[in-house]
């Protein structure tokens, strides 16, 4: 339940993704998939219930700790002033300019130069533009990073077929190194190249 509401923002039995698996969450707008990203992401606690990762309690660890093993692209990429290169980086401080550039490959923005200036917010880059340079920090932050969780809210969005079948090509190959990954998707082709989806609903969630 969000702060200061009465309605249950999700519900939900049982769910569980395991490493080197991609999990599509689907379900109408206002059924709960962003909150269940935020819970994952230790920023809201469920009212009952638990997130268990690896036997122990979500509640019970560190939270900045956790959040170190997660590799997060929101529906809006957080970016700041600077050049395309260095909003990558963020996922991984100590990549190389190899690493980087590999990461712009692999969220297809190949065609944006690293050392290209970015404003505040992004200012200077387009939306789709934007989420690619998102995309690219992520996947920097598990091949470089460490992250073992990628967690996902409409990766996609925006981008043309051919740069959308690229990511998600991305996302099989990422999976298949051990990552568990975690994709909130509309479109179908994101829910094809899932290995299972979670269907949220008013009031409860059904695995498919």
């Amino acid at each position: 339940r969000r702060a200061g509401r009465v309605r249950p923002a999700l519900r939900l039995d049982h769910a569980h993704v395991r490493p080197g698996e991609v999990l599509a969450v689907t379900g109408a707008s206002g059924c709960g998939k962003s909150t269940l990203l935020a819970v994952l992401l230790g920023f809201v606690r469920p009212d009952t219930g638990r997130v268990v990762v690896g036997g122990l309690d979500l509640a019970d660890l560190d939270v900045e700790l956790w959040r170190q093993e997660i590799a997060w692209v929101p529906q809006v990429p957080g970016l700041v002033s600077g050049t395309v290169g260095s909003n990558v980086r963020l996922g991984a401080p100590a990549a190389t300019d190899g690493d980087v550039r590999r990461a712009l490959r692999d969220a297809s923005a190949d065609d944006l130069r690293p050392d290209r200036p970015v404003g505040e917010s992004g200012l200077g880059l387009s939306s789709g533009e934007r989420r690619r340079v998102g995309l690219a920090r992520a996947f920097l932050r598990v091949r470089a990073g460490g992250a073992r969780i990628l967690l996902m809210d409409e990766p996609t969005a925006g981008l043309d077929a051919e740069r959308e079948h690229a990511v998600l090509a991305t996302l099989r190959d990422v999976a298949a190194t051990g990552v568990a990954v975690v994709v909130v998707a509309h479109r179908a082709e994101a829910v094809t190249a899932a290995d299972r989806r979670l269907h949220l609903e008013t009031p409860t969630g059904v695995l498919a």
